[in-house]
């Protein structure tokens, strides 16, 4: 055996060894410690005396193989080192559809961004709410950062109701970092129906038509959404733009929010000065701000905003070309700057994984995470950030292309 095989079967030896100490960590500790900590000296005297014959050299490298980075080790981390490379065992007591739903809502409270990750001290509220029993987290830590993948935790929940013999598919990637992490698995159909989108600001006369914002964390129930059947008249065919329209479109919201606030230094004089109610047509509104735009970004304006607007919108509007300007100065590039083999490998995971849903609802999706929720919705797994490439490129026309794209390949 080579020098890293000896080490992983001291690890081992050492483990049984202490797991025969006790039915609890806490006795465990108590009887191979009996102290807040342990030197690695005093470490491996404790490990010879239970038969597997150690010094301090093999227990340096023991406890680096296992991630204990300090000198001594405390009751926190001996946990951690008796518990490594064991399978995890969770229990959800009632593992039907509404109960995974209701998960991952909760889930989805406490990561409203979608990055797939919540901290453990919070998996443990979660767990302790849906008396969900497991004996360690150390599988669900794939970044090995005290982080909880419970992107990974569901679709290991929802395979149990797989047959054994059916492979998961795998989850894609979109940078080296990435890479390292644990593979995503998903297969289980849901029936969900994904939230609508909810302007920033709603106006009065459409509080009655939207749905709360309630994919965030401080909110502590939630309830199914209902949303309203997509307009047929869409085509999102038709309502295409190339990345550098977008950028183009982008850069005139920037330019219309800074005129609007600057608008008599008051928005709300905005508002006022425009003649129609609730409703401000782009052209009207560009005529007011003495201010003109090319046909693709009023097309971008159009499907983003609407045309007529709301207030709701004009306020969202302005709050986006904020937005936009601080992004541009943060990244210093052009947001379809980007790879395409990248793309392509989210276009064609999207497509293979679909489990029988058309992704049409995406339109109604605002961002990439509003987006990735809707897809931990309906039990399909991507982080915002693998999402955004694709959907900072096509958008709207998401759905369309994600189909469209399978045609291609085959």
């Amino acid at each position: 055996m080579n020098q890293g095989e000896i080490i992983s079967s001291l690890t081992r030896k050492i483990q049984d060894k202490i797991r025969a100490l006790g039915p609890t960590n806490i006795s465990r500790w108590n009887s191979f410690c009996g102290f807040d900590e342990m030197t690695q000296s005093q470490f491996a005297q404790r490990s010879t005396s239970l038969g597997v014959r150690v010094n301090k050299e093999d227990i340096q490298a023991i406890w680096k193989e296992c991630g204990i980075k300090e000198n001594i080790i405390d009751f926190k981390s001996f946990v951690r080192f008796i518990s490594l490379n064991r399978t995890t065992i969770f229990n959800l007591p009632e593992n039907t559809e509404r109960t995974r739903q209701r998960l991952i809502q909760k889930f989805l409270q406490y990561d409203s961004r979608a990055t797939g990750f919540v901290s453990i001290e919070q998996f443990d509220d979660i767990a302790h709410d849906f008396s969900i029993m497991y004996e360690n987290c150390d599988k669900y830590d794939t970044n090995h950062d005290g982080r909880f993948n419970y992107f990974q935790f569901m679709s290991d929940i929802n395979s149990q109701n797989q047959p054994q013999s059916q492979k998961l598919p795998e989850k894609p990637t979109s940078t080296e970092k990435k890479e390292e992490t644990a593979k995503i698995e998903t297969e289980t159909k849901q029936t969900l129906v994904p939230p609508k989108h909810v302007a920033d600001i709603p106006s009065v006369n459409e509080t009655q038509s939207r749905l709360p914002a309630y994919f965030v964390p401080s909110i502590a129930k939630l309830s199914s959404p209902v949303v309203d059947k997509i307009p047929e008249e869409i085509n999102v065919k038709d309502t295409v733009l190339s990345p550098e329209e977008i950028y183009d479109g982008q850069t005139a919201v920037i330019n219309l929010s800074k005129l609007a606030v600057s608008y008599k230094n008051n928005l709300s004089e905005l508002c006022n000065d425009v003649q129609f109610g609730d409703r401000i047509t782009i052209a009207n509104l560009c005529r007011l701000l003495r201010t003109n735009f090319t046909d693709s970004q009023i097309l971008y304006i159009t499907e983003e905003y609407g045309d007529p607007m709301s207030r709701s919108s004009l306020f969202r509007l302005v709050a986006d070309g904020d937005k936009f300007e601080k992004a541009r100065q943060l990244k210093g590039q052009k947001p379809f700057d980007l790879q395409e083999s990248e793309i392509e490998a989210v276009l064609k995971w999207l497509r293979d994984n679909s489990n029988g849903w058309n992704y049409k609802e995406l339109i109604r999706a605002k961002s990439a995470e509003e987006a990735s929720l809707m897809l931990a919705m309906k039990s399909i797994f991507i982080t915002a950030d693998d999402l955004r490439p694709a959907y900072n490129k096509y958008r709207r026309a998401l759905p369309d292309v994600i189909f469209r794209h399978g045609q291609n390949q085959n």
